[in-house]
């Protein structure tokens, strides 16, 4: 959210859908204000995970099903968006990790 929020916050602006895309990210979600969300991004998150002593780290990026109806071309962006790199690291919104120590 702290890269691609303020950029996504624009377009729907502009698309005249900007009362549904508050200042703060977290405004969408409101329990999301009422806790602590410790945002990492994927190289943080491994840097993290390494300095805790974890010998193995997996992180990714995912983000949860995007249903929606729209026109075919935001559905080719949102498919750039979240498919491709560079721009996926940006606009993916969740940090997942698996990390273990020993074999396996």
């Amino acid at each position: 959210d702290l890269y691609a929020y303020p950029w996504v916050r624009r377009v729907r602006t502009l698309m005249g859908q900007g009362s549904h895309y508050p200042k703060d990210p977290r405004a969408i979600t409101p329990v999301n204000q009422e806790v602590h969300v410790n945002e990492q991004d994927l190289v943080s998150m491994r840097r993290a995970l390494r300095q805790a002593g974890f010998k193995k780290v997996k992180v990714w990026l995912d983000s949860p099903p995007q249903n929606r109806q729209e026109s075919s071309l935001m559905a080719t962006l949102r498919r750039i968006a979240f498919d491709l790199p560079p721009f996926r690291w940006f606009f993916e919104r969740e940090v997942f990790a698996v990390a273990w120590n020993g074999e396996q």
